[in-house]
């Protein structure tokens, strides 16, 4: 048996239309930045049209182009980019409690026109 027969299903589909598809993953279940960050990367891709997430139950229902991208190749897409979100640790870093008056400090970052990558750095920062 290979090693991808054998693997635990990252989602799976609950309903399908001819250019909607809604999936339903346990690695993104309450995990609200694993759904924007899936939202975000799909969104990039032209032959998808619309991505909605509920992180609360895991549930991503995606609208899409089934002549430029096929069912089946979406559902691999699905699977590498879940994956690929899964594999890298979303945990916060150990907190070190400052030793002196905490302070707040603004940043200034020129030349972001892509609100998602906005979203991506500030979600970092607050951890």
């Amino acid at each position: 048996m290979t090693q991808a027969a054998t693997a635990p299903a990252r989602f799976a589909v609950v309903h399908r239309l001819s250019r909607r598809l809604r999936i339903v993953s346990p690695l993104l279940a309450k995990n609200q930045e694993r759904c924007y960050i899936l939202e975000i990367l799909l969104r990039k891709r032209t032959e998808i049209k619309e991505v909605r997430s509920v992180p609360a139950i895991g549930s991503v229902t995606l609208h899409y182009d089934s002549v430029r991208l096929p069912e089946a190749n979406l559902l691999t897409i699905l699977d590498a980019v879940i994956g690929n979100i899964s594999a890298k640790s979303v945990a916060s870093p150990s907190v070190v409690a400052p030793a002196g008056p905490v302070q707040e400090c603004a940043v200034a970052v020129e030349g972001m026109t892509c609100a998602s990558c906005a979203l991506l750095i500030e979600m970092s920062l607050k951890r």
